[in-house]
């Protein structure tokens, strides 16, 4: 037997009297590809290597839809040298999506080149559809670092100039895969992907023209970004509460138009709690538009406050479950959801949301909602550090499922995670 029949052959080259012994396992096709059918798309890639069968049955597993899995960094400061750098870990955790207890969860380190990249202070701030996760650059005020965290492929982006910072860039969920940019004089441009054109590693910027009307609006800052599902337009939700929509099917060269659509603004079309409303504005932390098949959804955290929810010792607010709305464009309004069209469930999680199909993800709840919840444990002078769980909300039941903190996390620093597809292409 080779290392190509199905099943594979373990070798041992442990020499007892001068003789080797050797010890084959011989298993039959439906075991094997019972048994790779619970390892990450993560892991199977790295397999495929073992022998040509191996290789032939991972291709076809690997052909499925991924399940999303976590990605999660530790951040821990020593105590001794407040003034050193934070050390940032990573990992790739693949959770149980029906709830299940896991004996021992899938947890990947984070490859060589995207292990550097968070050892010199680099930090996640989205993911895009396509599979990759984009990194502020801490070595440059206007670079993002693109990475695939199953290849290991790094690829960096000059953005333009100003000084960038975790909000300025937004990833697109749905058919667009790309990444919006907001200089410090509140100008826009947008990065896609298109290899045809065989630009820079294959990605093109798209300046973003505003209406005059949009003007006044310049400086405000962008909470979320989501992609129609054929990836010919983008809506931006803005921190005013007011939606706008980019043209990018009918795109001049190198210029996009962009409309406010004739949408009540979201802060005056929902109530919000007085603790997380200020000034007129929506909660940056906590709020996403997510594409959900032909559908763009307003998804937001529905909190739960108890003793005294302002100011110096405040208490964070417990989550108890999301609010869904529809953008309905024909009739200029926001409609709320009982329950997601389709075959639907949302992954949410900040600065990364998008949908998928339940019945082509192992596991997944049907019409329910994803989330990570990181809250921070607050004192009268510093946050010393967060507890960041990840779980599921049923729209159906109206009730948090279960809920559960993201392995890989410390008791000292801080912990976050985000939700992204896995792309071994």
């Amino acid at each position: 037997m080779t290392r190509d029949d199905v099943g594979g052959t373990a070798d041992d080259s442990d020499n007892v009297g001068g003789t080797a012994s050797r010890c084959s396992v011989d298993l039959p096709l439906h075991l094997t590809e019972k048994i790779l059918c619970y390892l990450s798309p993560l892991v199977l890639a790295r397999l495929a290597v073992v022998g040509k069968s191996w290789a032939a049955l991972i291709s076809d597993l690997l052909a499925k839809p991924a399940a999303p899995h976590l990605f999660v960094t530790t951040e821990s400061v020593c105590r001794g040298s407040p003034s050193e750098p934070p050390h940032r870990r990573g990992f790739v955790v693949a959770v149980s999506l029906d709830g299940s207890e896991l004996s021992s969860p899938a947890i990947i380190p984070a490859r060589p080149h995207l292990a550097d990249l968070l050892s010199q202070g680099s930090r996640c701030v989205g993911a895009t559809s396509s599979g990759l996760l984009a990194f502020h650059d801490a070595s440059s005020s206007v670079a993002v670092v693109l990475a695939n965290p199953a290849t290991d492929e790094l690829r960096r982006i000059d953005v333009g100039y100003g000084l960038m910072h975790h909000q300025a860039l937004k990833t697109t969920s749905g058919g667009g895969g790309g990444f919006f940019y907001q200089d410090a004089v509140g100008d826009l441009t947008v990065w896609r992907r298109r290899p045809a054109e065989g630009c820079d590693d294959g990605w093109s910027k798209l300046t973003v023209r505003r209406a005059a009307e949009q003007w006044a609006t310049r400086a405000t800052t962008i909470l979320s970004v989501a992609s129609s599902g054929d990836g010919g337009a983008a809506y931006i939700l803005h921190e005013d509460g007011w939606v706008c929509k980019v043209d990018i099917a009918t795109a001049t060269p190198w210029l996009l138009s962009m409309e406010r659509l004739p949408v009540p603004s979201l802060v005056d079309s929902l109530e919000f709690p007085s603790a997380t409303r200020f000034c007129g504005r929506l909660p940056r932390a906590g709020t996403y538009l997510v594409e959900s098949g032909e559908e763009i959804l307003f998804v937001r955290e529905v909190l739960e406050y108890s003793g005294n929810a302002h100011g110096f010792g405040s208490h964070p607010g417990l989550l108890v479950g999301f609010e869904v709305c529809r953008l309905d464009e024909a009739d200029r309004r926001w409609a709320r959801l009982e329950r997601l069209a389709g075959d639907r469930a949302l992954f949410v999680s900040p600065e990364s949301a998008f949908s998928v199909r339940a019945s082509e993800t192992a596991g997944c709840r049907s019409g329910c909602v994803y989330f990570v919840s990181e809250t921070p444990r607050c004192s009268w002078r510093h946050v010393d550090g967060s507890t960041t769980t990840w779980g599921v909300y049923s729209m159906e039941d109206g009730r948090v499922l279960f809920q559960r903190p993201v392995v890989g996390g410390s008791s000292v620093g801080r912990t976050v995670a985000r939700w992204f597809l896995p792309n071994v292409r």
